[in-house]
C-alpha cells in the first residue's frame, strides 16, 4: 500500500468521483517546513493539515476561503457533532472575525485496543 494506491484513495475515486492528485509528499519531519514554504510562496494545496501558526498565517494573508456552505452540505453528522461539541471555544478558533468557518478541525481518534 502506498500514499497514492490504497483503499481510501480507491473509495474517493470509485464512490465519490474524487481524483486525488498530490502536489507533493513529505516525510513527517519535513512536512512543516514544506508547508511553510508553500505558504510563503502562495502555492498552497487545495486540502492540507496545518498547525496553529500556519493557520494564522493563512488567515492573515487571506489565502483560504470560507467553508460554511461546503461543511453544511457535505460534512457527516459525526463531524458536525464534533464541531458542535467544541462550543464557542472551538468556533472562535476555526472561524474568522466575521464568523465564517475557515478550517475544519481534525479530531483526535482513539485506536481500539
Amino acid at each position: 500500500m502506498t500514499y497514492d494506491d490504497n483503499p481510501y484513495i480507491d473509495f474517493l475515486k470509485e464512490d465519490l468521483n474524487i481524483n486525488v492528485v498530490y502536489d507533493w509528499v513529505a516525510s513527517s519531519s519535513d512536512y512543516n517546513e514544506k508547508m511553510n514554504l508553500c505558504i510563503g510562496s502562495n502555492t498552497i494545496p487545495e486540502l492540507m493539515n496545518v498547525n496553529a501558526a500556519q493557520y494564522r498565517a493563512l488567515l492573515k494573508y487571506d489565502m483560504i476561503q470560507p467553508l460554511d456552505q461546503y461543511f453544511d452540505d457535505y460534512a457527516s453528522d459525526t463531524l458536525k457533532g464534533y464541531v458542535e461539541s467544541g462550543g464557542e471555544a472551538l468556533k472562535k478558533v476555526i472561524c474568522n472575525d466575521n464568523g465564517e468557518m475557515m478550517a475544519i478541525p481534525a479530531p483526535t481518534l482513539q485506536r481500539a485496543v
